[in-house]
């Protein structure tokens, strides 16, 4: 963001506690590196572990509640934020929109609150997740014998 002075530009950086940005690419950036980090992790385990002993009922769970999760903080909360949002800006103008004053108002505070159901089903998605990969990697792998078979 830009803010000016009477001398030079000065870009405001992200920081925790701002939320601005976090909003706008959250959705994006989750569903990349997550997807990708667990595509990979599986793909590593499928050398490591014996695919057979999977348990398939778990990589289910996980698989449907992150998706799910991931919709239901779409769409129960960032989007409309984001809508409201711009709606605001185009109506009172883009300062306004990113004022303190407008964020922490009771429809915007209510709409972050409204995050939490897909939070708890997203985390639903990591236990499994850390389960399965547990229960994959203590399983016993079968011996081959000297035949090979």
């Amino acid at each position: 963001e830009l803010h000016t002075t009477n001398k030079e530009p000065i870009y405001e950086t992200p920081s925790p506690t701002n939320r601005r940005g976090k909003r706008d690419s959250y959705v994006c950036e989750l569903n990349d590196s997550c997807m990708l980090g667990l595509g990979l992790l599986l793909y590593c385990l499928r050398g490591l572990t014996d695919v057979a002993q999977w348990n398939q009922k778990l990589m289910k769970i996980a698989f449907w509640s992150l998706n799910i999760g991931l919709a239901m903080m779409t769409f129960l909360s960032l989007l409309p934020q984001g809508i409201w949002q711009t709606y605001i800006s185009i109506e009172h103008g883009y300062v306004h929109a990113r004022s303190a004053e407008f964020m922490h108002s009771p429809l915007m505070e209510g709409l972050v609150w409204m995050r939490v159901p897909g939070d708890v089903v997203f985390s639903i998605s990591v236990f499994c997740f850390c389960y399965f990969v547990f229960k994959a990697t203590t399983a016993k792998r079968p011996v081959l014998s000297s035949t090979g078979h």
